[in-house]
């Protein structure tokens, strides 16, 4: 394994150096810079396990639920090391910031493991695939020849090798890998998949060990074998196969608590158990002689284990569902933005269309990776709005191919299986006769020695059925088990999400696409095969075909690569990343929304108000867009009047109500007794400002009601004594006012889904 995948994990870490320099961006800021969960020491440990991913009571109604306490506490952990390694702050009592390199450094390490896993993954599944039907002379009979295994296991090991390499060399370097590793909220998803990639290999390890096969066989299927295994081997045998399996349950929690998408690895694992049941009826239909015997009692015993798995799969699944249910009363986040996700807020017709063109954009950036944005919100990838809409042919050439990748094998396994199982059942009834007459009978030899040299063709027909069978079941375990189980959170079929698309979401299901194309590259370039025989044309096509294909795979690395790398200082900080959002979402609210916040910081009044301006169009019902739109009216001092109004219009919707709130109280300043609108120097009060302002405090979701009736009594009181000798509001204080609420400028806070 070191020979290829020690290599392959270094480019995997090379691709991705130039995310060390990088800042935090976007939802980094959140996730952890307003996180107290990580920035805070002595917070107390426990608390990581009430709080959501973003540092609220995941019991609270504004709570994302998203429950992820071990990925906080290894990002609590970085920020840790991150303080020892700024001793001349700590020294003079400086507030620390998080070290962003050390997190970017941490994803880097935990991409580069992942690539180790993924080639491990590959190579094992690959293994097993082969590794009982490829080599025609495979058999259990001890004449077998040492030099002719050893040969065997050399080619078995060097064609296997292959595959695993091009799928992990295919991984390490995906562009759309991009936003899971340089940023770092994408650590969730890192951290998740490399632990729900070891319990799947160790799921894998207890169900195929040949300790366990030979615990079944010696104890309950062969009694006359029995001796010939020692005792202590058995025993250890049994313990590996359950130590596996309770380490590969430990693993998926772990996994789950990381991120909520670590659950669904157990649609693997039931894909791991059907292959290995498939591989018991190969076996007996193949002729191996000292299963053919007691063909029966294998299947029941391997169905009994199998639905034993099955049962331990599902209590740990519905302990951790039980945990999550009883911690946040809930899984699901039931407040959703057109902004974010447009399909809940769609006709039927249009849900259903756009769900399945969702579904086929997702396949699209995963097979041509060529247009990537850190933001895909509304209306970057419009609705399909009607049965014409030519988008719609993505959407069912995706569907057909999945339908016959996955029904074709399906078939020829059922009949596979069905075959397997018949003729082990009439070797069954055929061995117990022949026991019964204790063998006693010239004519029942004759009979069962012609039974068996008339079934030889069968087994031996078999064996391309065998063959058949186990590449359907491996197709089967990686289309359904690691890509569709891993994508279906974020499908919108089960529910809805508050993420429409998210590169990072592809992380996981990635893994199965690039073994399938591994598999696809290997097989039609003959990069598995040994040459064929002394036919100088056949060798020629042989040898053209694998130029050709590791050609191509070199291509491909290279490119994407090179993409990955340049793609990777779009994450240097906020602006880059949103001026190349921009690039290829033109046409998205909240791109808009933040290139406005960005010119906002450079002080380009104008340009910020037609980024928010152009926000609206694009969505009139985001309101985001109107808060700033105000903020940004008062600062550059030209129409305040309809900044103020801006902001109250603001303080109307539930995602604004806070900032506006505060905006609209530093605009109407306290008098030094706690009464708002004194300008600066001014003793006289108006009270017309007094009654505006108390009209704010009266709104729905404001209800502030006791202070709005002070104010209204102290206005009419401060009128009735003034007159009209007042001065309007001041200006210059709302200039004055608005530079400090400026100063957190990223933004109001995105709604995350538990699986975006």
């Amino acid at each position: 394994m070191a020979r290829l995948a020690v290599p392959i994990a270094a480019v995997a870490a090379f691709v991705y150096l130039n995310t060390l320099p990088a800042k935090f961006a976007f939802d980094d800021n959140f996730a952890v810079l307003s996180n107290g969960d990580i920035l805070h020491p002595g917070q107390p440990l426990w608390k990581l396990f009430v709080h959501d991913f973003w540092g609220q009571d995941i019991r609270s109604a504004g709570s994302h639920k998203s429950y992820r306490p071990v990925a906080i506490i290894c990002m609590r952990w970085q920020r840790q090391i991150g303080d020892l390694m700024q001793p001349s702050k700590r020294l003079l009592g400086r507030p620390q910031s998080p070290d962003p390199m050390v997190f970017h450094a941490c994803n880097l390490l935990l991409h580069a493991l992942m690539t180790l896993m993924v080639y491990r993954l590959t190579e094992d599944l690959a293994s097993m695939r082969k590794g009982l039907w490829q080599s025609p002379n495979w058999s259990t009979s001890p004449q077998r020849q040492p030099a002719e295994a050893l040969s065997y296991e050399d080619w078995l090991c060097s064609s296997t090798d292959t595959e695993a390499a091009i799928s992990a060399l295919l991984f390490a370097v995906h562009p759309v890998h991009t936003e899971a590793v340089a940023g770092v909220v994408g650590q969730a998803e890192l951290l998740s998949a490399l632990l729900s990639g070891c319990a799947f290999l160790l799921y894998c390890r207890a169900v195929y060990t040949t300790q366990a096969v030979s615990i079944r066989m010696d104890n309950a299927l062969a009694p006359g074998l029995a001796g010939k295994l020692p005792g202590n081997k058995q025993n250890a045998g049994q313990m590996r196969h359950w130590l596996l399996l309770v380490a590969s349950m430990a693993l998926i929690w772990a996994s789950a608590l990381t991120k909520e998408i670590g659950i669904t690895a157990g649609g693997s694992r039931r894909e791991a158990q059907r292959w290995a049941g498939d591989r018991v009826g190969i076996m007996v239909s193949r002729g191996f002689k000292v299963m053919q015997g007691m063909a029966g009692a294998l299947i029941a015993m391997a169905g009994g284990l199998r639905l034993l798995r099955l049962c331990i799969l599902a209590v740990v699944v519905g302990m951790y569902v039980g945990l999550r249910t009883f911690l946040a009363g809930d899984h699901l986040v039931r407040i959703y933005r057109k902004v974010e996700n447009p399909i809940p807020f769609i006709g039927p017709l249009p849900r259903v269309l756009t769900t399945g063109f969702l579904h086929a954009h997702y396949a699209t950036m995963l097979l041509l990776p060529t247009r990537l944005s850190a933001d895909w919100s509304f209306a970057c990838v419009p609705p399909l709005e009607h049965l014409i809409d030519p988008r719609n042919l993505a959407t069912v050439f995706l569907y057909a191919a999945l339908v016959w990748a996955m029904a074709h094998p399906t078939f020829e396994i059922l009949h596979s299986v069905h075959g397997a199982t018949k003729t082990a059942f009439r070797q069954q009834r055929l061995q117990r006769a022949v026991s019964a007459s204790r063998m006693g009978s010239q004519g029942m030899q004759e009979r069962s020695q012609g039974i068996d040299e008339g079934s030889q063709g069968s087994k031996e027909g078999c064996h391309g059925k065998g063959a058949a069978n186990l590449h359907g079941r491996w197709r089967l375990t990686v289309i359904a088990g690691l890509i569709l189980a891993p994508f279906l959170p974020a499908s919108n079929v089960l529910f809805y999400v508050g993420t429409f698309v998210a590169e990072r979401l592809l992380y996981v299901p990635s893994v199965g696409v690039c073994m399938l194309a591994a598999h696809v590259i290997t097989s039609a370039g003959h990069l598995a095969s040994s040459p064929p025989g002394e036919s100088r044309s056949g060798l020629q096509q042989w040898t053209m075909r694998k130029r050709v294909a590791l050609g191509f795979v070199a291509i491909l690395v290279l490119g994407w690569s090179c993409q990955t790398f340049l793609r990777n200082w779009d994450w240097v900080d906020e602006e880059t990343l949103f001026r190349a959002a921009n690039k290829v979402c033109p046409d998205s609210a909240k791109v808009q929304l933040n290139l406005g916040i960005l010119e906002r910081r450079h002080l380009n009044w104008r340009a910020a108000l037609k980024n928010f301006r152009r926000a609206q169009v694009i969505e009139p019902g985001y309101c985001d867009p109107t808060y700033w739109i105000g903020l940004t009216l008062i600062n550059e001092g030209r129409n305040t009047q309809t900044g103020i109004e801006k902001l109250e219009e603001a303080v109307g919707c539930h995602w604004t109500v806070g900032p506006a709130m505060q905006a609209l109280s530093q605009v109407y300043q306290p008098t030094p007794g706690g009464t708002p609108g004194r300008p600066p120097g001014d003793t006289r009060i108006n009270p017309e400002v007094l009654q505006r302002w108390a009209r704010v405090l009266l709104r729905p979701g404001v209800d502030r009601v006791g202070l709005a009736c002070d104010l209204l009594e102290q206005a009419a009181y401060t009128k009735a004594l003034a007159g009209s000798n007042v001065k309007p509001l001041n200006t210059g204080t709302m200039h004055a006012a608005d530079d400090a609420s400026t100063t957190s400028s990223t933004g109001v806070k995105d709604e995350q889904s538990p699986f975006g």
